[in-house]
């Protein structure tokens, strides 16, 4: 399908109806990174940021549009958009060595996400639920070639999974008890009371955080730190709070720093993740030419952790961890 092709949309929708009648899931993943060498917006094609805004904005704006219809038929349909890190660069201020990699594309990033929050609110009173997930560094780019702790394909499509059968017991609309009290999960706002009534006596929640670590390696060890961390990516993302874990080196240079991003669902998930990690500490410390210091944790500014789950932004930093 083109996605800059409105009849292409409204043709797809129409094979549905005769064929399915409805729509269960709905996963806008298609995407244009025609600026990946760019490193700053002075530097960006418009045109480039047309083509890209145009497929990974405005093509899965018309698709829910063309396909409303078909969602609404369905008993609990998911839109699950494929959002990216890049679009940290632009809310949080991420900074990942550049003024803004791929402008083109992370702005366009950014303002799908953006599109995802207003869809959420305007499907809050329905059963249909709107979400974004990063699948963090992924083996997908042959044309430019992929980094050694790129996962699987098939490893990151987890994270669409999951938010595509995120809360699928909607769809029976079946009661339960809890509290005291009749649930049904009908709709995001029915959600939201359950998960309110599970928190009764918990602490308060704090909300995602993104952990960001500098790591300077000693004068040849480079590479042996970076198979330590590759080492370690799988326990780590294997962890029930971990949203991303990625790690970065300077492009095209041999020498530098590693950037090491991680996000967790909250400020306890990521001191559980320490407290797992502590061990390996003095492995890594081995590796580098100074003491590591303690990561730079950074948290939304704009919501709250409440406001994010209700808007549909179930971490910009990726739910395939």
């Amino acid at each position: 399908m083109d996605l800059t092709d409105r009849a292409d949309m409204h043709e797809a929708a129409e094979y549905l109806t005769r064929t399915f009648g409805h729509l269960d899931v709905l996963i806008n993943n298609a995407s244009d990174m025609p600026d990946f060498e760019i490193v700053s917006p002075l530097d960006a094609d418009l045109g480039e940021a047309s083509s890209a805004m145009e497929v990974d904005v405005i093509g899965p704006w018309g698709l829910v549009q063309s396909m409303l219809p078909l969602l609404t038929a369905a008993p609990a349909a998911r839109i699950v958009n494929v959002s990216s890190l890049s679009a940290l660069q632009i809310a949080i201020v991420l900074d990942i060595g550049a003024s803004l990699r791929a402008p083109a594309y992370s702005m366009a990033k950014h303002m799908l996400n953006a599109l995802t929050s207003v869809l959420a609110r305007d499907f809050k009173d329905t059963p249909i639920l709107v979400k974004a997930v990063d699948l963090g560094e992924t083996a997908t780019h042959p044309e430019r070639g992929d980094d050694d702790n790129d996962r699987p394909a098939a490893e990151s499509a987890r994270g669409v999974v999951w938010a595509a059968t995120l809360g699928s017991g909607v769809a029976a609309s079946r009661a339960a008890t809890l509290g005291g009290r009749e649930i049904r999960l009908r709709t995001q706002a029915e959600v939201n009371e359950a998960l309110a009534l599970l928190q009764i006596g918990k602490p308060a929640g704090t909300g995602a955080v993104v952990a960001v670590s500098t790591l300077e390696p000693m004068e040849g060890r480079r590479e042996d730190l970076v198979e330590v961390l590759t080492e370690l990516a799988p326990q780590i993302r294997a962890e029930p709070g971990c949203m991303h874990y990625s790690v970065h080196r300077p492009r095209g240079g041999a020498d530098g720093p590693l950037l090491v991003i991680q996000m967790f669902t909250s400020i306890e998930a990521f001191r559980d993740h320490s407290a797992g990690v502590a061990d390996q500490i003095p492995r890594i410390g081995a590796l580098l030419a100074a003491p590591p210091a303690p990561p730079t944790l950074f948290e939304p500014v704009s919501q709250s952790a409440g406001e994010a789950e209700k808007t549909g932004l179930l971490g910009t930093g990726g739910l395939a961890c």
